[in-house]
């Protein structure tokens, strides 16, 4: 069975597996047509008051289906990490499945619970 061969930087040679193998002798990836993508960027701003402001982002509990891509912080584009907090006015670019963009505008936009 032939299979491709990586040379990862300063190691050996070594073979791909035979999925990828095939699945690279398949040709690339079908995109969808316009309309039916199933990831989407979204923007959202986060509004004074919401539970996000001050927490990480790891902290905020992003389904695994959701990237958070970039935080508008004024001029500032920051590329966050899950230490990254969240701040009332930031523009938060994300990635995410199409059903799954309600769930996280509301995760990055409640309001904290009055006290």
């Amino acid at each position: 069975m032939g299979g491709l061969v990586s040379f990862p930087k300063g190691g050996k040679p070594r073979r791909l597996t035979a999925e990828v193998d095939a699945r690279l002798s398949e040709g690339p990836p079908v995109l969808p047509e316009k309309g039916e993508e199933s990831a989407q960027f979204q923007e959202v701003t986060i509004p004074t008051g919401s539970r996000s402001v001050g927490k990480t982002i790891a902290e905020l509990g992003i389904p695994r289906s959701a990237v958070l891509v970039s935080i508008r912080c004024g001029k500032e584009i920051i590329i966050p990490r899950g230490d990254t907090q969240v701040w009332d006015g930031d523009v938060v670019t994300m990635l995410c499945e199409r059903e799954m963009a309600a769930e996280v505008k509301d995760i990055l936009r409640s309001k904290s619970n009055p006290k």
